[in-house]
């Protein structure tokens, strides 16, 4: 007996073409397998990755931009717990500077459940639900960078990644990075290495460099008071940056393209 989109927690009757096969298909994959699904506008892939919610763990489904997860994954059609980027939520506590702050710019962004008002912070409460949900929708950079999202506990079965073609993009926007001398002296980073061409061996000098330079900030956030907020918030956001690029050098040396010194950004 064939099961209705219904049965699918899909809020429609009749199948797409193909769709009710496909779910199923994907339903019986192994733990762990990859699928890769090459569909036409209209064809039911936004259904389809909300089929995989029966599941024990349900699905996770990943996107670029704000505006897919409103029109798809945050339809009431398919119901999914979405979590948008930190700047889309209000940020109201008193230490704030101006009306219009966001989340984004949180003064407790190392650890925001200690803001004495966390309970009524817009992006912590979605945040939980989300976390609970077995059907939720991300953005990719919110995958990327928070830390519960590599946790078996919260884990889903199916992780559905939307616009695949477009995740090498994703991983050369999340782990590149641009450091200018003004940051440098700033952050009191150690002096740029002079690397023009773009070798093994050059990559290992930025290697290097990042080590001293994660060093380097870790030392002025362990000087910086905790009253001073802000600035050991960007200290924090700085070095998860650097450390990100390190990893990722350290780990594919030869498949970057670096540059440093006096005609680097040139």
């Amino acid at each position: 007996m064939n099961k209705s989109p219904r049965d699918y927690g899909l809020n429609h009757d009749n199948w797409r073409v193909g769709q009710r096969e496909m779910a199923e298909t994907l339903l019986g994959k192994p733990r762990g397998s990859v699928t890769l699904l090459q569909a036409p506008v209209g064809s039911g892939k936004t259904g389809l990755s909300r089929a995989m919610g029966v599941s024990e763990r349900g699905v996770t489904a990943l996107v670029k931009t704000k505006l897919l997860q409103q029109n798809n994954y945050g339809s009431p059609t398919y119901g999914f717990d979405i979590l948008y980027g930190r700047s889309n939520y209000p940020c109201p506590p008193p230490e704030q500077t101006y009306e219009a702050a966001s989340a984004a710019e949180c003064l407790y962004e190392d650890d925001m459940p200690s803001c004495d008002i966390a309970s009524e912070c817009p992006f912590l409460i979605q945040k939980a639900r989300v976390m609970a949900s077995r059907v939720r929708s991300l953005n990719y950079a919110l995958f990327l960078s928070s830390r519960w999202t590599k946790l078996p506990e919260h884990a889903t079965d199916y992780l559905f990644m939307d616009e695949a073609h477009m995740l090498s993009d994703e991983v050369v926007e999340w782990v590149g990075l641009t450091i200018k001398d003004t940051d440098r002296l700033k952050y009191r980073l150690p002096d740029f290495p002079t690397v023009y061409q773009s070798t093994e061996e050059n990559a290992e000098k930025i290697v290097e460099w990042l080590d001293g330079a994660v060093e380097a900030v870790e030392l002025l956030y362990a000087n910086t008071p905790n009253s001073e907020k802000a600035k050991r918030s960007k200290l924090s956001r700085l070095k998860g940056k650097l450390g990100v690029t390190q990893s990722a050098l350290e780990s594919h040396g030869r498949d970057w393209y670096v540059r440093s010194g006096g005609r680097a950004i040139d």
